[in-house]
């Protein structure tokens, strides 16, 4: 027999643990706008391709992000002081794994893309997005780890107090990938701007 209230329960955990995931792929719809913004800035008209490129590049993006992730989990595993749950490690490990397969997935089918080198930058655009999407996650990282530094403890109350800097461990690991990756970008960003 079916113990439906365990599997209701495995499935209510492993929703929770993917909503960093569900949250970054949440942007999915964006993908058409940014769409027309390609098949805007080309030169000429009916460029094809541009799909197929602009798809490679948005996944590859979002499987970065979600890469992100999954390591900045398993590196709050790693430093927290309480026991991490062993399912929460295992589906961040499939987090970290899964997306960075697809991750080289996307950066092998850029091979298949060079003879569109006569449209606009497109991985420029999508770097630009990578650089939106970090930006946006660290800040709101950095908003709660403070949010989190400032708020009230009872002192006397141990268990209160380790699970503010297990709070805080956790906004650490994702401050440290994602503000990394959102530099980054950044830096890569202003690199290779066109120069007047």
């Amino acid at each position: 027999m079916v113990d439906f209230a365990a599997l209701f329960a495995d499935i209510q955990e492993a929703l929770q643990i993917l909503s960093y995931a569900t949250v970054i792929l949440a942007v999915a719809p964006l993908f058409p706008f940014l769409y027309v913004v390609m098949k805007w800035r080309a030169p000429g008209q009916g460029h094809v391709g541009i799909g197929t490129l602009g798809a490679v590049h948005y996944f590859q993006v979002l499987s970065a992000l979600i890469l992100l992730a999954g390591a900045a989990n398993l590196s709050y595993g790693w430093v927290s002081t309480t026991p991490v749950d062993p399912v929460t490690t295992r589906y961040s490990w499939g987090m970290f794994v899964g997306s960075g397969l697809f991750f080289l997935l996307n950066l092998g089918l850029q091979r298949l893309t060079r003879d569109l080198s006569d449209l606009p930058d497109v991985r420029r655009m999508f770097t630009g997005f990578f650089l939106v999407m970090t930006g946006l996650t660290s800040f709101a990282v950095l908003l709660l780890f403070f949010v989190a530094w400032f708020q009230e403890v009872d002192a006397k109350d141990e268990n209160a107090v380790a699970e503010r800097i297990d709070a805080m461990k956790l906004y650490a690991a994702w401050l440290l990938y994602f503000l990394t990756a959102y530099l980054a970008s950044t830096l890569w960003m202003t690199r290779s701007a066109p120069r007047s």
